[in-house]
């Protein structure tokens, strides 16, 4: 079982409690929801596209804002959230932003996730997931 709130799904998994299924989850719904996709949370739902909207043209100010936006909706569901994010330019249209997360298990022990998103032309091309074993694993989109 995972520290904190349980995440709620529409898969017939329902309730996800596990700290790997949890990040999974919470950061899908980071990369894929609207900032505008309801009326009664407007202002308040976390969502990448609209970072990249707002900062798309300024890969340094778009890593803190997925840092600052992350952190505020992470810490929601778990216990004791770090976010750390950098962007590295690689030329006028295309940059990568690297996210690395830590946070507490039932235990008190730490749990890192990392994940690189690679943008270009203001659109995420790619998203590198990296585990705690050094196995690396890319989604195209």
């Amino acid at each position: 079982m995972g520290s904190g709130p349980v995440v709620p799904s529409l898969s017939d998994s329902g309730w996800i409690s596990d700290n790997k299924s949890r990040m999974d989850y919470l950061l899908s719904y980071f990369y894929e929801s609207q900032y505008s996709q309801t009326q009664f949370y407007y202002g308040n739902i976390t969502s990448m596209s609209y970072i990249l909207y707002q900062y798309g043209n300024n890969p340094t100010a778009m890593a803190n804002e997925v840092e600052s936006a992350l952190t505020t909706y992470l810490t929601r569901y778990l216990s004791s959230v770090i976010v750390e994010c950098s962007a590295n330019v690689t030329d006028s249209i295309s940059a990568s932003i690297n996210i690395y997360i830590q946070f507490n298990d039932d235990n008190g022990s730490p749990v890192t996730f990392s994940n690189m998103l690679l943008v270009s032309n203001n659109k995420i091309v790619k998203i590198v997931n990296a585990n705690n074993t050094g196995v690396i694993s890319t989604a195209p989109i």
